[in-house]
């Protein structure tokens, strides 16, 4: 999945009143994504690391403090393809990821993500 493709899945499953943080290699990336993805899906509103969807929020966060700043975080969580991740990074957002399966079933982004592709086609 590409970069923009995953920022459209983000889109698509925040639209539907979900959490999701989308993890970013840097500081300057969180920005980067937070346009791009306002470009490819408008937001119905922005704040600093954030786009609002209805009640949903795509968050924008940089890897090396994902652990702290999505403590108690309940939603889905979405690594940059681009993030090229160290020993020490990969285990701290596999403790995140796992705190975060507890709350959804496996495949449970990728299902919403195809609910919406099959509203938007049919009426």
């Amino acid at each position: 999945m590409t970069f923009e493709e995953q920022l459209k899945t983000c889109a698509r499953v925040a639209r539907q009143g979900r959490q999701v943080a989308f993890i970013v290699p840097r500081a300057p990336d969180e920005r980067v994504a937070r346009d791009r993805c306002t470009a490819l899906t408008p937001a119905d509103a922005a704040r600093r690391g954030a786009l609002i969807y209805g009640t949903g929020v795509v968050r924008f966060v940089q890897a090396s403090g994902a652990s702290f700043v999505l403590a108690g975080f309940s939603g889905f969580v979405v690594l940059d393809a681009r993030l090229e991740v160290s020993v020490g990074m990969m285990r701290e957002l596999r403790d995140l990821q796992e705190s975060c399966a507890m709350l959804f079933p496996e495949g449970e982004f990728e299902r919403l993500a195809q609910v919406e592709d099959t509203q938007a086609v049919t009426p």
